[in-house]
């Protein structure tokens, strides 16, 4: 059984965040536990900042809220903007490296991030809805293993998603 520890550092190390912010303290994700403030309930993740304040603070841990929710559409142009690839390049019947990733990770974010249904997602990217799954599953173990060829895509194209 994983502790709350592991679980909050999975989901920040997942999603791509540097730490956890509160109104009164902000701690990177090395730093999680054990907290002594009373308000850990409120704390949210963020993403590590410059100190801008005269406080003499090493960082600053800024939380920013979705404004709305992102689109199939606007996750695939994420995607292949940082690959280097247009829309019609996931849709193509491939199986090279340099197209099946990024579908795969297209795939995964539109999961993860929209309302789709499985049979949806594949109509968005050209795949069926079983090699949808196999898609977040090949995208999930990449993050849990910490895929050393595509942490950093992934970790940015994260970033990306959040910044809509």
């Amino acid at each position: 059984m994983k502790t709350v520890k592991e679980i909050v550092e999975e989901y920040i190390t997942t999603n791509g965040y540097d730490g956890l912010a509160s109104d009164v303290c902000a701690c990177l994700v090395e730093d999680l536990m054990p907290c002594n403030e009373e308000n850990i309930g409120h704390c949210q993740a963020g993403y590590k900042a410059q100190c801008t304040c005269n406080n003499e603070c090493d960082f600053h841990i800024e939380v920013k809220e979705i404004s709305k929710p992102i689109t199939a559409r606007e996750i695939i142009q994420i995607v292949c903007q940082h690959f280097s690839l247009t829309p019609f390049d996931l849709l193509q019947k491939t199986r090279k490296e340099e197209i099946r990733v990024p579908r795969h990770i297209a795939a995964y974010y539109i999961r993860r991030y929209t309302k789709h249904n499985l049979a949806t997602i594949g109509i968005n990217i050209g795949l069926s809805h079983p090699t949808v799954i196999n898609s977040c599953r090949f995208v999930q173990n990449m993050i849990d293993t910490g895929d050393v060829k595509y942490k950093d895509s992934i970790k940015s194209i994260n970033r990306k998603i959040n910044s809509n």
